[in-house]
């Protein structure tokens, strides 16, 4: 590690203290298309390597139960020919995203049932899965050997694995997330990947901005112009997780934040880091 990480900080890094409200989430009611046939099936074949209940919670289009058919008051699903086009894109975007870049629609049927329904069917091809080919994660060389194989223990993506998206974003966020676990309060982790679709392989480029390590500061508390609840109380309780000269971690600020929570005088309470003082 620089020589800069290690020296003595004469000022440390705050940490803010923010007491915030509740807050109610509101629902949108579902649209209903009268004037379209019922969707009274939905069968999507070929999924050999992907499963058809996880693309089915991807797409628009869904069927109705069978016992919802029987309920007068219930609310049935409709086809729209807009949304159903709509969804076959959606449904190879998920096969791509889960690595499967080759992956098309290879027939779709609509099948009339009685008047008023109607059941539909996908076959797709799904072709072969791209695999991680190499792993290249650069940035960490100035670190401790113990801290770089922390940040990569692990890893959601593996060389020969399949190259998913989701593991992509998940890959940057554990290394981030333990880097700033180990003090590095301002790493950010970013790269790209490189698909090579004759090959099916992908290389991944990790880069790493650890910036220097840094300890706790002061703790600073956030309240009204007359708090009922006197700001050395929640000062104490966050010391119990947060000590200044300490290094800096994410689970020391959440343990902060759930002693201050364990007061039960506050209907909500939030810790946040405030701005390193380098």
């Amino acid at each position: 590690m620089d020589v800069a990480f290690l020296s003595p900080f004469r000022r440390f890094p705050p940490l803010l203290a923010l007491l915030v409200f509740w807050t109610g989430c509101a629902h949108q009611p579902s649209t209903r298309l009268p004037n379209q046939p019922k969707v009274v099936g939905l069968d999507i074949k070929g999924t050999d390597q992907v499963k058809a209940s996880d693309i089915k919670e991807k797409i628009v289009t869904t069927k109705t139960p069978w016992y919802q058919r029987l309920n007068p008051f219930g609310e049935d699903s409709y086809f729209d020919p807009n949304t159903w086009q709509a969804d076959l894109k959606r449904i190879v975007r998920y096969y791509q995203a889960q690595g499967f870049y080759a992956a098309r629609i290879e027939s779709t049927d609509q099948k009339p049932q009685g008047k008023d329904a109607i059941a539909l069917e996908v076959v797709v091809n799904e072709g072969s899965p791209t695999l991680v080919g190499v792993l290249n994660v650069t940035g960490l060389e100035q670190l401790p050997e113990a801290h770089q194989k922390k940040a990569l223990a692990g890893l959601p993506l593996v060389p020969g694995e399949p190259f998913r998206e989701e593991q992509w974003a998940g890959t940057k966020e554990q290394i981030q997330g333990r880097l700033h676990e180990l003090g590095y309060a301002e790493a950010e982790v970013g790269g790209e990947v490189e698909v090579d679709l004759a090959n099916q392989s992908a290389t991944v480029n990790i880069r790493a901005d650890t910036g220097p390590r840094y300890r706790f500061g002061n703790i600073f508390v956030a309240t009204d112009a007359n708090p009922q609840v006197n700001p050395r109380r929640i000062i104490e309780q966050a010391q119990g997780a947060v000590r200044k000269g300490d290094w800096f971690s994410e689970s020391s600020l959440a343990d902060a934040q759930a002693r201050v929570c364990r007061m039960g005088v506050f209907g909500a309470v939030k810790v946040n880091r405030g701005a390193p003082d380098r």
